[in-house]
């Protein structure tokens, strides 16, 4: 951690290198965990499997509520819920997903942001997309995190 920004080189999906932002009190601790347990150029502790390593995180994930038959959301959701978080944090509007229609988006969107909204959410979708390990090129993935305009 440099400057509250993390910069993840090892144990993501697909080897994709990661930037963080701004970073909760709460992230800090579990960045802080996962060194302690990682094992070398790998986030999985060198004694488990990938199996038991993924086992491990359902079985924690349910145990703290965090399941569709808990709360009617999965671990997955927390993505998309962290995205539409950061994309209003760096717009200072709502995710698209947010609004019944396109139309009431922008709507909404150039009365906070006037005729920069459009940069804004440009530019917010890069830094999502690189934030939860997607590349550049991927605008349709992030889409389904925030929705379409």
């Amino acid at each position: 951690m440099t400057g509250g920004r993390v910069f993840i080189q090892h144990g993501t999906k697909g080897g994709r290198e990661r930037i963080i932002n701004e970073l909760t009190e709460n992230g800090k601790a579990a960045i802080e965990y996962a060194k302690a347990i990682s094992g070398i150029n790998n986030l999985i502790p060198n004694d488990h499997s990938e199996k038991q390593w993924i086992q491990k995180y359902y079985r924690i994930t349910r145990a703290k509520g965090i399941s569709k038959k808990e709360c009617g959301a999965s671990s997955h959701g927390c993505r998309h819920a962290y995205a539409q978080d950061r994309y209003e944090e760096i717009t200072g509007f709502k995710a698209p997903c947010k609004y019944n229609s396109k139309k009431e988006f922008r709507k909404n969107a150039m009365t906070i942001a006037g005729e920069k909204w459009n940069k804004l959410n440009q530019d917010a979708r890069q830094i999502i997309k690189a934030e939860l390990g997607h590349g550049p090129d991927r605008d349709d993935v992030v889409s389904q995190y925030l929705g379409a305009i």
